[in-house]
């Protein structure tokens, strides 16, 4: 896949401005784009399950315990991202029993098997719909610094949005979805059912 000098060029490309023959070469538009690489890789990351970004870690459980309403607490491998799911459990879900805090993972069980999107700094192994929403987002950060206008990065803003929304779709099709099965007497049975937790609709 791209290089990191190429994916540079196609983020100064979005918004016409002329190409570097070197990512760390010195010049104003090689150090704009380094400054803000990082930034916008991490933010990208962050708004998407990606599924080349994902792995999987058995967290180390910290000796010391929350103060506040957990029972304890795992430190986040440092290439972490955003969590995808924890013990099986999808973050952000009713049935979720986790929280990230800062750099460590707090949850009322004695161990934690995550999923999790993590930095990948070879841009040889980013997914190509990864390279596109990069290089808008990194084109955003970067174009009012060069070229002075506003109005050019929230164009570029929108066309990242559609990137990710493409990236998505895309992504929910190669990923297997979490079936969770109602459990009998479950609220959601309560509500199917008008009220009544039974098995069985009432006649």
């Amino acid at each position: 896949m791209a290089s990191r000098t190429q994916v540079a060029n196609f983020a100064l490309g979005h918004f016409g401005e002329y190409r570097i023959t070197d990512i760390d070469q010195n010049s104003p538009s090689a150090e704009a784009v380094r400054d803000c690489w990082d930034l916008a890789r991490d933010s990208v990351l962050r708004a998407h399950h990606w599924n080349f970004a994902v792995g999987d870690a058995q967290l180390t459980r910290l000796a010391s315990t929350p103060l506040v309403g957990w029972a304890f607490q795992f430190a986040l491998p440092a290439d972490f991202r955003r969590l995808v799911s924890c013990n099986g459990v999808l973050a952000g879900t009713r049935d979720t029993d986790h929280a990230i805090r800062g750099q460590v993972l707090v949850t009322n069980t004695d161990s934690a098997l995550v999923e999790y999107v993590k930095n990948i700094p070879q841009t040889e192994l980013w997914d190509p719909a990864f390279v596109e929403a990069f290089s808008f987002k990194l084109a955003e950060l970067i174009a009012p610094r060069i070229s002075g206008s506003v109005e050019v990065a929230q164009m570029l803003a929108r066309r990242k949005e559609i990137a990710g929304t493409v990236a998505q779709v895309a992504g929910s099709v190669e990923t297997r979805p979490l079936v969770r099965r109602a459990t009998e007497g479950s609220r959601y049975q309560a509500a199917r059912y008008g009220g009544y937790i039974t098995d069985q609709p009432p006649s």
